[in-house]
């Protein structure tokens, strides 16, 4: 099935029953030039590095994933003390963000650990206290029992007081693993392979070159995932996917394919290769296994879920000239999205790029659509977040985010000139065509 250089895939990868459950969506737009967009996909625009970094800095916010995370709307206490034993995973690089001190909601925005090891992942998931060197209840009172102590002296400084706090809150986080670890019963075998095995074979990471190795480590990677989500001890999981799958190494893939060093026409090549072989492989694949897990009312795993890939390589790698992402989906996260689409949001009549101010041949030219924050306050509705629990997001301005008015969606907003400001005012509505309430 070829839907696009982007998303295709081989008919026994994606069955017609499978690819029923996706939407594509064209016309979610970044109006503005996002520099090295690592922030991007999960909200934190000022995660991005290169272009206004000192006032992107002023706007940093939590990812939506922690968002999710930590909401009660989302996990319940009772299902933190019974069943949950991570809030989220991550594997591959890690966008995840979230406040330091996570209980107020205070401190600046640190990044959430990751892995590339599937048994690593299994013991954070299901042996989460292996890496707390035998660590009791005991020795968690007895940490508690000193914090006590210590934070009644007068002598300790505010500094150190709200670094002692953020302390003693990771080890709240140990007294709920050391309970909870306790509790777990019926818990799923050991991976049988280790991941590690295939990684330092030659040519790991390009297709078909070392096909085996590669799709043996995204396997053991994906009955991880499947396994954290179908049993609960995780809902929340993300993936900064770095293997390009592509038929040979690029050793500079920043240089040369990011930046268009060998060419613009090349460079679009290779980064095609990197994006549908992640469709195939990792995003079809992930929703085939989820879509075979059948749940307790009927539906299956992948119908309660979403699952989304993006990436900043659209018509011109790191967006320059261009605004929309490419964006495609999976699941229906329990009847908030409709499946089976193409939807082109994008308003014809307001071209906002000129197909003749790139270098590259072919470019098309790109019409204002809607609003990228709009697609993530959708994915958080989707979850039952409500808006409360988002905070407060301002118009990026050059005078500083306590003078810009407040904007709607998730994430702060910018864009030059007024092609977006019908997107602007919908952008904490549930998105068209594709969601039951529009």
């Amino acid at each position: 099935i070829e839907w696009s250089p982007m998303y295709s895939a081989s008919v026994d990868r994606l069955t017609p029953a499978i690819a029923s459950k996706f939407n594509i969506l064209r016309g979610i737009d970044l109006p503005w030039q996002s520099g090295h967009n690592t922030g991007v996909a999960l909200g934190n625009y000022a995660l991005s590095s290169g272009v206004n970094e000192g006032l992107r800095t002023a706007y940093a916010c939590p990812t939506i994933d922690q968002v999710m995370a930590y909401s009660s709307s989302f996990y319940c206490p009772i299902a933190l003390e019974e069943q949950v034993v991570r809030r989220s995973f991550h594997l591959g690089r890690s966008f995840s963000q979230y406040y330091q001190k996570a209980s107020t909601k205070s401190g600046p925005q640190v990044s959430q650990p990751s892995t590339t090891n599937n048994r690593v992942l299994y013991n954070y998931l299901f042996n989460a206290t292996s890496s707390l060197k035998g660590m009791d209840q005991l020795i968690v009172d007895r940490v508690k029992a000193n914090y006590d102590f210590l934070k009644a002296n007068p002598k300790l400084s505010k500094g150190d007081l709200d670094r002692l706090e953020q302390h003693i809150e990771r080890m709240f986080e140990v007294e709920r693993l050391v309970k909870l670890s306790t509790s777990l019963q019926d818990l799923p075998a050991q991976p049988n392979g280790d991941t590690d095995s295939w990684t330092y074979k030659g040519g790991f990471g390009t297709i078909p070159h070392n096909l085996n190795a590669t799709t043996q480590y995204i396997n053991l990677m994906l009955d991880m995932v499947v396994i954290a989500f179908s049993t609960g001890v995780s809902r929340i999981g993300t993936w900064g996917q770095l293997l390009k799958l592509t038929t040979q190494t690029i050793n500079d893939w920043h240089g040369q394919v990011g930046h268009e060093g060998l060419s613009p026409v090349e460079a679009q090549q290779w980064a095609n290769q990197y994006n549908q072989r992640t469709f195939e492989y990792i995003l079809v694949a992930l929703a085939a296994r989820m879509d075979d897990v059948l749940m307790e009312d009927g539906k299956t795993l992948l119908d309660h879920s979403l699952i989304v890939q993006t990436s900043e390589n659209g018509q011109v790698s790191h967006h320059t000239h261009c605004h929309a992402l490419p964006l495609i989906t999976a699941g229906g996260a329990n009847g908030y999205f409709n499946t089976g689409y193409y939807v082109d949001f994008s308003d014809q009549t307001q071209q906002v790029q000129n197909a003749g101010s790139a270098l590259k041949p072919g470019l098309e030219p790109e019409y204002a659509g809607l609003m990228y924050n709009q697609f993530l306050a959708n994915c958080l509705m989707a979850m039952g977040v409500p808006k409360s629990d988002w905070g407060t997001f301002k118009e990026i301005s050059i005078l500083g985010p306590n003078i810009s008015p407040n904007v709607d969606g998730y994430g702060h907003y910018q864009a030059n000139g007024t092609e977006y400001e019908a997107a602007k005012a919908v952008m904490g509505e549930p998105l068209p065509v594709i969601t039951m309430n529009s």
